[in-house]
């Protein structure tokens, strides 16, 4: 997939995921996130069936829909083809536009957050 899958790199997802001192956020910084969002959904009244993860990192996200909401169907992309291998994502580059597949899946919500402050080097 080109440089973006080469500057996400096992050294990247150690920076800003796994070591405290420079992650961008942790898992209960997500946790709290993944509450908020979700109780606001229930709020609303609008049922959270399906989840689509775009840039899923080491898969905070998915934990916690996991932990707390087992019945919710999820799916994670990521560009990197480590995080991939690694977390289980399906590999995908969103910014190469998007690609025709064969699917029965639709996703009434798509939200994406902090991607662009943790934007490879160089971009």
């Amino acid at each position: 997939m080109g440089k973006a899958d080469e500057a996400f790199d096992a050294g990247y997802y150690g920076r800003y995921y796994k070591n405290s001192r420079t992650r961008v956020h942790g898992a209960k910084e997500i946790a709290k996130l993944c509450t908020a969002v979700t109780s606001m959904l229930d709020w609303w009244h609008v049922p959270i069936e399906t989840v689509l993860d775009v840039g899923a990192g080491v898969g905070l996200w998915r934990d916690w829909f996991a932990k707390h909401r087992p019945k919710t169907s999820y799916r994670s992309t990521e560009v990197s083809r480590y995080a991939c291998a690694q977390y289980g994502h399906e590999q995908r580059d969103i910014t190469a536009g998007v690609q025709p597949r064969p699917s029965t899946s639709s996703f009434a919500r798509v939200c994406c957050r902090t991607s662009t402050t943790r934007a490879a080097p160089g971009r």
